[in-house]
């Protein structure tokens, strides 16, 4: 049988759209136990950060996906 051609492995693409507002700005929509949900989220995504620029994460792909997901949630960080 035939391989198929092409540079798709497999994997889904994750698309972000350049107009999508970082996730944590719902944050302000909410209150009570939903509100600790979100704070909880929020130092988890900074102790994310802190091991990516502590250099902890091994694996180039965990990096690579950690950064996407921080960009997901806090958005991108301008420098």
């Amino acid at each position: 049988m035939a391989k198929k051609s092409g540079s798709h492995s497999g994997e889904p693409l994750l698309f972000i759209p350049y107009t999508q507002k970082p996730y944590l700005e719902n944050r302000k929509k909410v209150r009570g136990k939903n509100r600790k949900i979100f704070d909880q989220l929020q130092e988890i995504a900074l102790q994310l950060q802190i091991a990516l620029d502590r250099n902890e994460l091994e694996s180039e792909q965990v990096k690579e996906d950690t950064r996407q997901f921080l960009v997901i949630l806090q958005g991108a960080k301008k420098k």
